[in-house]
């Protein structure tokens, strides 16, 4: 705090998940066959962010805060895993099982999401409340057309019981409050690479090949979500007696979803916004 009025902070995160699995079953339950499966994994995430607020009391009624700030996240994960069939029953370990038994499968996938955004709000003698938001995101799991999408948001609320005028009915009505909002957010939960052309691992007639597995989307971009709100919040005898209603609508686009294409592209689907 280098003024009163004015705020850093910095808050820096680093999660390690680590597992070390192993799965036997015996051959008596499973096909006369005594089967291991081994896998190891590890995911590392890094979490930064950093905002400035400065907050400010202007004439006692006049309440002021504005806060602007940057994100970052990036996260990696790497898995190794092995079935190992007809392994030796008294020595149940992948050693003991022929390579021509074994059956491997590892991933490798990466995202990385970085956020800059800004938030100001505004109140006069705690009756008028007033707050606007914008934010952009650039997130790695997006096409390299789209990876940025810019988000926002308004909303403002009216503190009826706190006017003047209110004040014969405080005794029996303790909150009376208007508000409305309207926003634009975005969703990019969806699994990495889903924007890249990708290849996938395949055997064929005993040697081991990469054949296209999924097409490549350029243009694929964040779902967005608009929703506006309008409610009422009341209070009855000092809030022994409280409640909402709330009307709202909201609206979807550029859906993250799989879509069916022709098979003469060479594949059943594409992954798009639709």
């Amino acid at each position: 705090k280098p003024i009163p009025q004015l705020t850093f902070k910095t808050t820096n995160g680093f999660e390690a998940v680590f597992v070390d699995s192993r799965q036997y079953w015996s051959p008596e339950t499973h096909k006369g066959s005594a089967t291991v499966f081994t896998y190891y994994s590890k995911d590392f995430r890094y979490t930064t962010s950093n905002t400035a607020t400065y907050a400010d009391m202007f004439n006692s009624k006049h309440n002021v805060r504005v806060t602007v700030g940057q994100e970052a996240m990036t996260d990696t994960y790497n898995y190794l895993g092995a079935r190992s069939n007809n392994v030796d029953p008294m020595i149940p370990f992948p050693t003991t099982s022929t390579a021509a038994d074994d059956q491997v499968a590892y991933t490798h996938q990466s995202e990385s999401l970085m956020s800059f955004f800004g938030i100001a709000d505004y109140n006069y003698d705690s009756k008028y409340f007033i707050q606007g938001s914008v934010r952009a995101d650039g997130s790695s799991l997006f096409g390299a057309n789209n990876k940025w999408g810019l988000f926002w948001s308004l909303g403002g609320s009216w503190n009826i019981s706190s006017e003047q005028w209110m004040e014969s009915s405080r005794n029996w009505l303790s909150q009376l409050k208007l508000r409305a909002s309207y926003g634009v957010n975005g969703n990019n939960n969806i699994s990495p690479y889903r924007a890249y052309g990708t290849y996938g691992a395949l055997e064929y007639n005993g040697t081991n090949g990469m054949l296209p597995s999924a097409p490549a989307n350029p243009d694929l971009a964040w779902e967005k979500n608009a929703t506006w709100n309008v409610g009422i919040d009341y209070g009855f005898f000092n809030h022994r007696l409280t409640g909402s209603i709330e009307v709202y609508d909201r609206l979807t686009t550029d859906m993250l979803l799989s879509k069916a294409t022709p098979y003469t592209t060479g594949f059943g689907s594409n992954f798009m916004n639709v």
